[in-house]
């Protein structure tokens, strides 16, 4: 009985220490030499689908993904411009997608043949969720080099325009640009 109890409460310990962990911090690395203190205008490179991993966003999520980004930059005070002459930096990103089987509603009903106590039966489809590493660059116009670079893993799952979705998005984009600029 004592050692349910010291599982259980072990388990506790360990789901209330997930919880408390907050956001994930994105993995940063960025060129020391470039001054980032004199960046205030952003322009946003047009999204290219030339992977096989690019291919599975349509044009309008890739849209509604650099919208957000758009967003969380002139939240964060810096002005986003159509021209590339005019910026400081040029933003560009990429999500590198992979899809994972949902294990969760697989053979259900026979609770996985235990012992052979129910019907053999099983799903027969495994649905599937797509997750990814959202990565954002912000590349110098004079060198044509990535100055900042940020990749956080997400969940942007391709799917519908929903409220819920952009929540998704516009929370990415804040953990991806949480630390611009390097301090």
């Amino acid at each position: 009985m004592w050692s349910y109890l010291r599982r259980g409460a072990l388990l506790l310990v360990t789901l209330l220490a997930g919880c408390a962990a907050g956001p994930i911090e994105p993995r940063v690395d960025y060129n020391q030499a470039f001054d980032f203190t004199r960046v205030q205008k952003v322009a946003l490179l047009p999204f290219e689908q030339t992977r096989p991993a690019d291919i599975a966003l349509t044009d309008d999520q890739a849209k509604l993904v650099t919208l957000s980004l758009a967003k969380e930059l002139v939240n964060r005070g810096y002005q986003v411009v159509q021209s590339r002459g005019a910026a400081d930096v040029w933003l560009t990103w990429h999500l590198v997608t992979r899809d994972n089987a949902d294990l969760k509603g697989y053979n259900e009903v026979s609770l996985y043949s235990c012992w052979r106590c129910g019907p053999g039966v099983n799903s027969m489809g495994m649905p599937t969720f797509t997750e990814g590493t959202f990565i954002v660059d912000f590349v110098d116009p004079v060198s044509n080099q990535s100055v900042w670079r940020a990749a956080v893993d997400t969940h942007l799952k391709p799917r519908e325009k929903t409220a819920l979705d952009q929540d998704r998005r516009e929370a990415a984009a804040r953990q991806v640009l949480a630390r611009f600029p390097p301090r």
